[in-house]
């Protein structure tokens, strides 16, 4: 023996989803419910508390389901932070960097370079930038004797 079954809403929730269609904007001309998330959550957190079979009921223009896609996009559009809201919190800005491509034989000498020039104070980096543009002018000088 089979038993057949069909979901069927009553007239009251079908009243009450036409409602919040209707409050939430779905088929307003010009209007889009997504563009305005923080209110289309609102809206759907309200039905969805005025009657619980809301929170089970899911499908295309449902408070559950503007409540899902809204929420997502709300937290998407949030800007991580880092660190605590007071002044000073969070970590701290290092040195400016750059990418750059090196011969493989001079890549630990300038690892240990640069570890070691983020550690020193301005007037030691100032002394090691003199340093560097001297040896490379050096260099080149004797390259073009």
């Amino acid at each position: 023996m089979s038993v057949q079954c069909k979901a069927a809403m009553g007239d009251d929730i079908k009243r009450l989803l036409s409602d919040f269609q209707h409050d939430v904007g779905m088929f307003r001309e010009g209007y889009c419910y997504m563009e305005h998330p923080e209110t289309s959550v609102r809206i759907a957190r309200s039905y969805m508390d005025k009657s619980p079979e809301f929170y089970f009921l899911d499908g295309w223009g449902t408070p559950l389901s503007v409540n899902n896609e809204c929420s997502s996009m709300k937290n998407k559009d949030a800007k991580a932070q880092h660190g605590g809201k007071r002044s000073g919190s969070g970590r701290k800005k290092g040195l400016p960097t750059e990418n750059v491509r090196l011969v493989s034989a001079l890549a630990f000498e300038c690892k240990q370079l640069s570890d070691y020039y983020k550690s020193c104070s301005d007037n030691e980096r100032s002394k090691i930038e003199v340093a560097l543009r001297d040896l490379f002018h050096s260099l080149s000088a004797n390259q073009t004797d």
